[in-house]
């Protein structure tokens, strides 16, 4: 384990030398010939942006073992720590850098840099502003991001409760919408999860197969409602199919539509309907949610099935851009919702 600070630095005397002329500002690096890109500048993101790519990388290496049907190692570093990890071995990349050397620069060991890069170490933020440091990266999304990553490397504190009983890919995937600023969510046989109200939810909980704790999995449940991205109210986009407004027990039913009526008034939450009647459409293939996060040109699609939640093996952006052309608008919505509680 490295040791930090200005210490660092004097105890590395001469060793630290030996790449000193390798230290150029990140930003002002030029690209290797016919190889990579530079990282990203303060003023702009270039095409094949490195953040926009760790964030993607991230989130498909989670499930690429599930959907070859090979193990899952459930003990693996959670998606926080791998993200971290990537952003790190991108600049190192960038700057050229084998591990030894990077280790020489880092004063630190080489073991020690591969499992940081691999999610499995713990980086504190001080410990990720002096690898930056050394690196040379200047103040940009590439050094806030990191910075960000390492002062939070298990997601939100509320799922800390909940990470012992849940597969990783599942807790990865919580974390992954608990930084989503934008959340288009559809439903097509039951409401989608984050619209839910404690009644409705819990007849799902009742009901599960295997069976489930329904005080855990609604503590669960309403602390993903609950949660703000960065402390500020996220953007829900909500499109419905009418089928999923008109089952179950009228109490219940009524609650459910009067909860969605009330989401759709806070400024933040825009409710749409699926009518019956127009029969044959995109979305029904199951349900769904698209995020969005900030400052990323990428999106993340999560399918809910039978079997639970899984990430999406393509971008469901386009399969949502088609359900709205059949969706009702806002206002003809809430009709449609008002008149299914009064039936």
């Amino acid at each position: 384990m490295a040791a930090s600070g200005q210490d660092t630095r004097a105890r590395c005397g001469e060793r630290h030398q030996q790449v000193a002329n390798r230290r150029h500002p990140v930003a002002k690096r030029a690209p290797a010939e016919g190889g990579q890109r530079p990282l990203p500048r303060p003023d702009g993101r270039p095409a094949g942006d490195p953040l926009t790519q760790c964030h993607r990388f991230a989130a498909h290496r989670i499930v690429v073992a599930h959907h070859r049907g090979m193990p899952v190692d459930y003990r693996a570093p959670n998606i926080n720590a791998r993200r971290l990890g990537l952003l790190l071995r991108q600049i190192r990349e960038t700057l050229e850098l084998s591990y030894d050397e990077a280790a020489v620069q880092l004063c630190c060991d080489a073991n020690w840099l591969i499992r940081v890069e691999t999610g499995f170490e713990r980086l504190t933020p001080d410990r990720a502003r002096e690898v930056l440091d050394f690196y040379g990266v200047p103040p940009h999304r590439m050094r806030t991001a990191v910075i960000d990553l390492a002062s939070r490397p298990s997601g939100p504190p509320w799922l800390a409760a909940h990470a012992g009983r849940l597969k990783a890919l599942v807790r990865d995937l919580y974390t992954l919408e608990s930084e989503a600023t934008v959340i288009h969510t559809y439903g097509i046989a039951v409401v989608p999860e984050l619209v839910r109200s404690e009644p409705y939810a819990r007849i799902g909980f009742e009901h599960h197969v295997p069976q489930v704790d329904a005080d855990e999995e609604w503590d669960l449940l309403a602390s993903r409602q609950r949660h703000r991205p960065g402390g500020v109210p996220r953007v829900l986009d909500v499109i419905v199919c009418e089928s999923a407004l008109t089952g179950g027990p009228p109490e219940i039913r009524r609650g459910q539509c009067d909860h969605l009526l009330g989401l759709s008034e806070d400024g933040h939450t825009t409710v749409r309907v699926v009518p019956a009647g127009v029969g044959a459409h995109a979305g029904l293939h199951g349900s769904f949610d698209v995020l969005e996060f900030p400052a990323m040109d990428d999106r993340i699609s999560v399918v809910h099935t039978a079997l639970g939640i899984d990430l999406a093996r393509c971008d469901l952006t386009r399969t949502w851009e088609r359900i709205e052309e059949v969706a009702l608008s806002p206002g003809p919505s809430r009709e449609m919702i008002e008149k299914v509680m009064r039936d």
